[in-house]
């Protein structure tokens, strides 16, 4: 930028999806009506390092197994979902349980339980990511195939027909690609494969935003899928980007040379992360 102004450029939406947001104000509810008893959450309710730790303060035990929650304790399934099995241990528990998850990832669930035995199902997603885990826990297909990268089409059989989903934190351009790939192979490719509207919304904002920017943030946990998707994005567009989970991980040496700065967020992230970063941005002389 001429002169050596600074700007400070906001993709929008910034913040929580409704998703994480129905699943915080079930723990808020839950929390406020059992003050003094612990909330089991099943693995992470939302992928975010600083609102995990702030639902311990309010008595939220975070396991990974269902064999770690004492019989008839409070229990919430995260926003990811959870397999058939997960609910059946927990019912030999005899567990109180309270489900949060995202109601996309409800309809992901129910495209996969609603497929014919004989049907192959081609996943799209991170194998070990929680949202796949609870989709290979419910779905009624004998065959089924994860592919985690475009390349891995190659690896598929021959079959005259199959099921196409996809986890819903994935690039949606990757998604389109990917089903395009899927037809030239399967002639008769059922293709339900979707990606969240506020996923797809902050990645199409990212990828026009970045190409004007010398550095591009993202403001999320580095374990989010979302988040670390979108710094993909920005990486392709900007010759600078980086991940950065508060204000205290960007340094003045990050910005160095920098006069055009965006920011972005996964759909995880609290305001209160958001507002730190641009809150150092602007201490810094950057002006939206």
């Amino acid at each position: 930028m001429a002169n050596g102004e600074k700007h400070l450029f906001l993709v929008e939406p910034l913040g929580f999806c409704g998703g994480v947001k129905h699943a915080l104000e079930l723990f808020d509810k839950i929390a406020a009506q059992n003050p003094d008893e612990h909330i089991y959450v099943f693995q992470e309710l939302v992928h975010n390092s600083i609102v995990t730790d702030a639902m311990r303060k309010r008595n939220a035990v975070f396991v990974e197994s269902i064999d770690d929650i004492p019989h008839n304790a409070i229990t919430l399934f995260g926003a990811h979902g959870v397999g058939a099995a997960v609910e059946e241990e927990a019912r030999k528990r005899n567990l109180r349980c309270y489900d949060a998850v995202c109601p996309l990832v409800l309809r992901l669930q129910q495209n996969a339980v609603s497929a014919p035995e004989n049907l192959p199902l081609i996943l799209f997603g991170d194998r070990q990511h929680p949202e796949i885990k609870s989709v290979l826990g419910r779905t009624s297909s004998r065959q089924v195939f994860i592919l985690e990268k475009l390349e891995d089409v190659e690896k598929l059989p021959s079959m005259e027909d199959a099921l196409f989903l996809c986890q819903t934190t994935r690039n949606q351009q990757e998604v389109r690609q990917l089903a395009a790939l899927l037809k030239k192979r399967i002639p008769h490719l059922h293709d339900m494969a979707s990606v969240c509207d506020a996923v797809a919304l902050r990645q199409a904002a990212i990828a026009e935003l970045a190409p004007k920017c010398d550095l591009m943030l993202v403001v999320s946990s580095p374990h989010s899928s979302n988040g670390r998707r979108m710094l993909s994005i920005a990486k392709e567009k900007c010759p600078r980007a980086m991940l950065v989970e508060d204000g205290d991980d960007l340094g003045e040496e990050d910005l160095e040379g920098v006069c055009n700065v965006g920011v972005s967020s996964a759909t995880s992230t609290p305001d209160c992360t958001i507002n730190a970063v641009i809150a150092k941005l602007e201490a810094l002389g950057y002006v939206r």
